[in-house]
């Protein structure tokens, strides 16, 4: 006769020995990435430090040639050294379990945009938020996900006379799908495949300051909590983008 009590205890010590091996594996690899990324950082600095004391004391004997050539090394630095704190972002975020709490969409929208709005420097684009519905998710994460994408809006729009963004939600069976419009620079939809890639940018850095992480992070958070995501968009008309999230059960 099988003794089926010992099968699932043998079983369970099993997913349990696997359970452990993955999270030494990813421990591993967390470690190895902030390594990596300290053992990067460290030249970087030295780079940034030197082209700041050159600019300081010798600014007369470079000229003006030569200041403006170590300032874009020194403004080189600094964008490496934000890359590499992106990719790390992005990386962490493979590591992360999302937790699945019911969230207030619509006042989380709402203290985002608010939060904007009231930094320094930030144009006051006129945020139309519409009735949005909770869900399940991460609260953290998706805070992270729809301040990347009202950032974005923001950011493209703000050359537009009068910039205007709006938030709006769609239930579709047992998940919503959020979008965020804007009327800003847009894109061209013949590279809409490049938005969501890790460093991939469709607007040159001096136009549009940025990394290339943001979108790539918004689409693994939305990837983590089983939805996707997909933007439309159109040279000089704007841009928007939509995401899918579970509803709560």
């Amino acid at each position: 006769m099988t003794d089926l009590p010992g099968r699932d205890a043998q079983r369970t010590t099993e997913l349990l020995d696997d359970k452990r091996r993955l999270e030494q594996e990813v421990g591993d690899l967390e470690s190895f990435s902030n390594n990596i990324a300290h053992d990067l950082r460290a030249p970087l600095r030295a780079i940034s430090g030197y082209a700041a004391l050159l600019l300081e004391d010798h600014a007369s004997a470079l000229g003006v040639g030569g200041t403006d050539h170590v300032a874009r090394i020194e403004a080189n630095a600094r964008r490496m050294a934000s890359m590499i704190d992106g990719f790390l972002d992005f990386l962490r975020l493979g590591y992360a379990v999302p937790d699945a709490t019911e969230i207030d969409t619509a006042e989380l929208v709402r203290s985002i945009a608010r939060e904007l709005q009231e930094q320094p420097g930030s144009t006051r684009a006129a945020i139309h938020i519409d009735s949005l519905p909770p869900v399940r998710g991460d609260a953290t994460m998706l805070r992270r996900a729809w301040s990347n994408l009202l950032s974005n809006a923001i950011k493209f729009s703000a050359r537009h006379p009068e910039p205007e963004i709006l938030i709006s939600a769609e239930r579709r069976g047992d998940e919503v799908v959020f979008s965020i419009r804007d009327n800003g620079v847009g894109f061209d939809m013949t590279y809409a495949d490049q938005l969501f890639g890790v460093f991939n940018r469709l607007h040159a850095a001096d136009e549009f300051p940025g990394v290339g992480v943001g979108l790539a992070i918004v689409r693994r958070i939305v990837v983590r909590h089983g939805g996707r995501i997909w933007a439309r968009g159109e040279p000089g008309n704007g841009a928007t983008f939509c995401f899918t999230l579970p509803l709560p059960q």
